[in-house]
């Protein structure tokens, strides 16, 4: 298994620090595609820990595999968010949303933090990254029908609440891109 090749060659005593780093990111790869995001994000984590470290005692600037673990941590807040379904009944509905909502933002987050080890192709990535989720809510909640049990006017009353929110959506989407 890939992870346990990982978790072995992070066990080597000789690896330079660019290989630690390189083999944390390999690991939390590892763990990402087998959607063990617990075991990822702890490996990502980690190597945002070493590379502090290692720049606290020496001149260290490579900083490719730190802002690749520091974009997969939004990656991962990405990938659970794509895993909340939106549906009724209400109850079911809001705390979906409310849920979805806060992957989005934790993954905002995490991605603009990504921003600051200053690695070119993750700069693209990110805008990519924030964008797409802006746009992927406002297709749900778009494509969301009104409740069945709704007459004429309610679902009217539905259809332009929904309209005026998704406006916020498309602007905030808009601006990321």
């Amino acid at each position: 298994d890939v992870a346990k090749a990982f978790q072995m060659l992070l066990a080597q005593p000789a690896l330079s620090d660019l290989e630690q780093l390189e083999a944390g990111v390999g690991l939390g790869i590892a763990y990402q595609n087998q959607q063990l995001y617990e075991d990822a994000e702890l490996a990502f984590q980690e190597v945002l820990s070493w590379y502090r470290e290692m720049k606290r005692y020496g001149a260290f600037n490579d900083q490719g595999f730190v802002a690749e673990a520091a974009f997969r941590l939004g990656q991962i807040s990405a990938e659970r968010f794509d895993l909340i379904v939106l549906a009724f009944p209400q109850e079911i509905l809001e705390k979906s949303l409310e849920l979805k909502c806060a992957f989005l933002l934790q993954a905002q987050d995490r991605y603009l933090k990504a921003l600051r080890y200053g690695d070119i192709k993750t700069a693209a990535l990110v805008g990519l990254g924030i964008g797409d989720m802006y746009e992927k809510l406002h297709e749900m909640v778009v494509e969301l029908k009104a409740p069945q049990e709704l007459n004429a006017e309610q679902k009217a009353v539905y259809e332009e609440v929904v309209e005026e929110r998704v406006r916020v959506l498309v602007k905030k989407a808009l601006y990321v891109y």
